[in-house]
């Protein structure tokens, strides 16, 4: 667990990325196959991060890549059709966007972190992160697309929105963090995500906002 931050919002940190991963699979018709998969992930990754093994900051290669560089995978899966067939058999709109209101969670634990000098504050509302406004806006466009009152091509452009928003910030997060290509942040290093349980922010939690965003827009293409 993370020092210096209170156990309730840690506890409830990994209680969102559970709930998260339940609305994900409720969005995509998720087979039981995939579910295991990701189960598997989120258990492996929570043995390892509660070991400290992130931690060493000088490891070579960057003990990072070992988290990141599957979700990598995982994301870039949802482009294709054949790849994606594995994790998606229909998709629920509405739960597709409905997920994204974690993002207002996240970005109130992002500032906890941040006041608890555990990231920059270029990773939170008053700095770089803009994510906020996809989570605020995530209820509306499911209340619309609930009624219908949304167009496929409006929903598509909010989900590619939504994908720049959060690309954006996870490459400055990745850029302020104390690994060989860190190029922001120096006197306040996004250390946060090397500890558990938010090594889970990019080792599960954003790569399934990402899919989602994608899966958005190729799907909805053909609709």
């Amino acid at each position: 667990m993370l020092p210096g931050v209170e156990s309730w919002m840690q506890i409830g940190f990994l209680a969102m990325v559970v709930v998260t991963l339940q609305v994900f699979f409720k969005a995509h018709g998720t087979p039981v196959k995939a579910r295991v998969v990701l189960y598997l992930w989120l258990f492996v990754q929570t043995i390892i991060s509660a070991t400290g093994f992130y931690t060493n900051e000088t490891a070579m290669p960057p003990r990072a890549v070992f988290l990141m560089a599957p979700m990598f995978l995982f994301v870039f899966s949802a482009i294709s059709p054949k790849t994606r067939s594995f994790m998606v058999t229909e998709v629920n709109p509405i739960y597709s966007t409905a997920l994204h209101s974690v993002r207002i969670l996240v970005e109130l634990v992002l500032f906890q972190l941040a006041f608890a000098e555990w990231i920059p504050e270029l990773m939170t509302f008053e700095g770089r992160n803009f994510d906020i406004l996809i989570g605020l806006s995530a209820p509306i466009m499911a209340y619309l697309v609930w009624k219908n009152k949304v167009s496929p091509k409006a929903l598509r452009l909010w989900n590619a929105i939504g994908l720049a928003f959060v690309t954006f910030i996870f490459v400055n997060a990745t850029l302020s963090a104390p690994l060989p290509v860190q190029q922001f942040a120096f006197d306040q290093p996004n250390r946060a995500v090397l500890y558990f349980p938010f090594t889970l922010l990019p080792g599960l939690l954003v790569p399934l906002v990402m899919y989602t965003h994608i899966v958005g827009i190729t799907v909805g293409r053909r609709q």
